[in-house]
C-alpha cells in the first residue's frame, strides 16, 4: 500500500501487468553514427574534452585506451576494466588493436568505431558534455539531472475507485534521452562509457531495456511511475455528500417548477407539440412563457453538461496514462 498525494494506492496480488515483456525489447539508446546527416560538427568542439576525473576513478578501470572521437576529431584517452577490453577483444579483429608511443593501447578500425559511437551517444546524445558546466570531467548531482539519461516504460493504468487498488497496467512503449534521472546517470562520461559496454551484451551498439534492467526492476519502476504520475483528485466523504445534497435540491427546484408552470407541463407530457404551436395565436404572457421555457432549457443543458463532468469522478474505475 502506497500513499499518493492525500490517496493510497494498492498494489495487489490481483494486479495485472500486460505489454512488459514486449516493451522490454525495445531499444533506450543507440551508439552515434557518424554521418552527413549528424547535426553536430567538428567545428562546434573546441575544447579538450575532459571525461574522467581522478577523484572519483573507479578502481576496477585499469586498461588505458585511446580511440578518435569521430564528433570533435580529437584524440580520447580513458580507462576501461579488464572485463570491457576483453570483450572488446573477442569481438573485434587483432589488427583493430595497437600501441602508441605511450604505451596507450589505440583502438582503430571497428573497434573504434564500435567505442566511439558509444562514446558519442553519452557524451552528446546523451549530453554528459553538455551537463558538465565547469568541464571538469565529474557531474555532480545537479548536473547529472541535466543528462538526458531517463527513460523507462511508458504505461497506462486503471484504479477501481472504492478501494484505490490498481487493477491493471499496460505499457505501451518505452521512453529515453529525457532529462531528471541521478539513478540512470554515471557520475562521469569514462564511467558511464564502462557501464554501457558491460551492459551492451550482444555488441551491437544498441542498447535494450532488457539490457539495462531485469524484469523485476522494471516492474519495480513501473509501479513507481504510476505512484508518482497520480494526479487523482477524488471527493472526500464529505465533498461527496455535500455534493450528493446539491444534486437532491437541485432535482426538488426542478420539479417544484414543473408542478408551478402550466406550459412547462403541457410541454413535458408532449414535446412535440413544442413544434405544432403556432405562436401567432398565443397571448402575450403564453408566448413569454414559451421564451422563458426555451431559455431555461438552454440553462439545463449547461447544467446537464457540468453535472455529467461532475459525475465522471464516481465511476468505478479510472485510465491514466505514465
Amino acid at each position: 500500500m502506497i500513499r499518493s498525494g492525500w490517496h493510497y494506492l494498492h498494489f495487489t496480488d490481483k494486479t495485472t501487468f500486460s505489454g512488459i515483456d514486449r516493451v522490454r525489447n525495445n531499444t533506450i539508446y543507440s551508439a552515434l553514427k557518424v554521418d552527413d546527416n549528424t547535426p553536430l560538427k567538428q567545428s562546434t568542439i573546441t575544447i579538450p574534452l575532459k571525461v574522467s576525473n581522478e577523484s572519483i576513478a573507479s578502481s576496477n578501470l585499469t586498461q588505458e585506451i585511446s580511440f578518435t572521437d569521430k564528433i570533435s576529431g580529437q584524440n580520447i584517452t580513458l580507462k576501461i576494466s579488464d572485463e570491457n577490453l576483453n570483450k572488446l577483444q573477442s569481438k573485434f579483429s587483432s589488427n583493430d588493436f595497437s600501441k602508441d608511443e605511450n604505451g596507450h593501447l589505440v583502438l582503430k578500425g571497428e573497434a573504434g568505431d564500435f567505442v566511439s559511437g558509444w562514446f558519442g551517444d553519452i557524451a552528446y546524445q546523451r549530453g554528459y558534455l553538455k551537463a558538465d558546466y565547469n568541464q571538469d570531467g565529474f557531474l555532480n548531482e545537479n548536473e547529472r539531472k541535466e543528462t538526458l539519461s531517463n527513460y523507462g516504460s511508458d504505461v497506462r493504468y486503471c484504479i477501481r475507485k472504492k478501494d484505490s487498488n490498481v487493477v491493471k497496467i499496460t505499457a505501451k512503449g518505452v521512453y529515453s534521452y529525457e532529462k531528471g534521472s541521478t539513478t540512470k546517470s554515471n557520475n562521469s562520461i569514462e564511467n558511464e562509457l564502462n557501464n554501457t559496454i558491460q551492459k551492451d551484451a550482444n555488441m551491437d551498439g544498441v542498447l535494450k531495456l532488457s539490457e539495462l534492467e531485469s524484469r523485476k526492476q522494471t516492474l519495480a519502476a513501473v509501479k513507481e511511475d504510476v505512484i508518482n504520475s497520480s494526479t487523482l483528485d477524488l471527493p472526500s466523504p464529505e465533498e461527496l455528500i455535500e455534493y450528493l445534497k446539491k444534486e437532491k435540491e437541485n432535482q426538488d427546484k426542478a420539479e417544484q417548477i414543473l408542478e408551478n408552470n402550466e406550459l412547462e407541463k403541457a410541454l413535458q407530457q408532449d414535446y412535440l407539440a413544442v413544434n405544432t404551436v403556432d405562436i401567432s395565436k398565443l397571448s402575450k404572457n403564453q408566448k413569454e412563457a414559451l421564451k422563458s421555457q426555451e431559455l431555461r432549457q438552454n440553462d439545463d443543458m449547461l447544467d446537464l453538461a457540468s453535472s455529467i463532468k461532475d459525475n465522471i469522478k464516481t465511476n468505478l474505475s479510472i485510465d491514466k496514462r505514465v
